[in-house]
């Protein structure tokens, strides 16, 4: 049964309230909820079919008010004390994506949100799709992938928002990459190349790779440019290694007898290390002079389908840093989200295969019994794995390894 009311609009503390008056009663009036109820309405004629105090049906000038669609992912984002929760068990971020809050071309935003509905390469979604959200009522866009935000469309409720993904669905392509990097081997020895079994290791942790590197989230995370899976660049690994051994071989000096530590003159020491410069390459005031490495560290692959985690750098005094206050208590915190490589909900950690070789051109022995003392050959890949599984395990590698991020341990070898 259809009854006649008057559609009202207005606002009270700060959010807007749609109600309909039936008839002349003050206590017969119906809440509106579900509706989209355009502002030009206050004041309308309506005709509304309700079932008690619930609204099914608003009739406006003959056509029917359409029922609001929920959002992907809506949601509430506070704690019965009001405050918000970003980390806890119960009470994750929503994953509120949307095509339509980025900066791709209009007709690219439309193409993907008709058919495609969502990116299935991570890092195209996290990079070149970036959302862009409106912080405040100056119209100021954030650029977010785990914060909260006020949404200008809800009368700047906060909300909170996260780009999720789903690496399982490609499972096919992780396991194409691992089996290639077993056939890269074959064929590398077929061409003249030189090589070691390739070994897996696994974090102990959590690790991230490429966090400084340039990103509108402030933080970054190394994902390949194709597979849009997280990897550890070859040039990380020798990197890492290079670093390692020259804190580890040559980092103390003998003065007066005594062995000291002096890591500020330990690359000019290495530098002067036959060895050390055909493994690394050295410029042209080396032992050697001006020279390529020998050898070749391969881009490290996740064997299995990683799990990517948001984690949190909290800036306690920031005015402090900043150089305005002195460090106080009731400085406002600022949480800085990151991603990284950590365990899926059994606790099982991505594990990374790992390969070097040689060319059998540029093969040699290794003379400095420093890099051999602990190693019963000289041959330079076993000496190389060698020092490489060490760093991994005692240094680390990505960033923020001085709180534990990015250790790993050798797990197996391929056979």
């Amino acid at each position: 049964m259809s009854e006649r009311g008057e559609i009202s609009i207005h606002t009270k503390k700060g959010e807007k309230e749609y109600l309909i008056h039936l008839g002349g009663e003050k206590d017969n009036t119906l809440r509106v909820r579900g509706f989209d109820v355009p502002e030009e309405y206050n004041g309308k004629s309506c005709e509304v079919e309700s079932e008690g105090k619930k609204i099914l049906k608003i009739v406006v000038d003959g056509k029917e008010l359409p029922k609001k669609q929920p959002r992907s992912g809506e949601h509430r984002n506070k704690s019965e004390s009001g405050r918000t929760k970003f980390d806890s068990p119960k009470q994750h971020a929503q994953n509120i994506y949307s095509i339509q809050n980025t900066k791709l071309p209009k007709g690219t935003r439309e193409c993907l949100d008709n058919f495609v509905k969502d990116i299935d390469n991570f890092n195209l979604k996290l990079n070149k799709c970036v959302n862009f959200i409106f912080w405040n009522k100056e119209k100021e866009e954030a650029t977010l992938y785990k914060s909260e935000y006020k949404d200008k469309n809800d009368n700047n409720k906060w909300k909170q928002f996260e780009i999720s993904f789903n690496f399982e669905k490609l499972k096919p392509a992780v396991d194409a990459i691992s089996n290639r990097q077993l056939k890269l081997k074959k064929y590398l020895e077929l061409q003249g190349y030189k090589t070691i079994e390739p070994f897996i290791c696994k974090p102990e942790w959590r690790m991230v790779i490429g966090l400084g590197n340039e990103s509108v989230y402030e933080t970054s995370m190394t994902l390949h440019h194709i597979y849009g899976i997280p990897y550890i660049p070859g040039q990380a690994v020798k990197g890492v290694l290079r670093n390692y051994i020259i804190n580890e071989v040559f980092g103390e000096i003998r003065e007066n007898g005594e062995i000291k530590l002096d890591l500020g003159g330990a690359e000019k020491r290495a530098l002067t290390d036959e060895d050390f410069c055909k493994i690394f390459g050295s410029p042209k005031d080396s032992a050697i002079g001006e020279h390529i490495g020998s050898v070749i560290f391969f881009d490290a692959f996740p064997i299995e389908t990683p799990t990517i985690k948001p984690d949190i750098m909290n800036v306690h005094y920031p005015d402090y840093y900043s150089g305005k206050k002195p460090p106080t208590d009731y400085q406002k915190l600022n949480p800085i989200y990151f991603l990284t490589v950590g365990e899926d909900e059994k606790g099982n950690k991505a594990r990374f295969r790992f390969l070097i070789g040689v060319k059998k051109k540029d093969d040699f022995e290794i003379k400095n019994t420093k890099l051999t003392e602990k190693i019963k050959c000289n041959d330079v890949l076993s000496v190389i794995e060698h020092w490489l599984i060490k760093a991994l395990n005692e240094h680390g590698i990505g960033a923020k390894t001085a709180v534990g991020y990015g250790y790993m341990d050798r797990v197996q070898y391929d056979n």
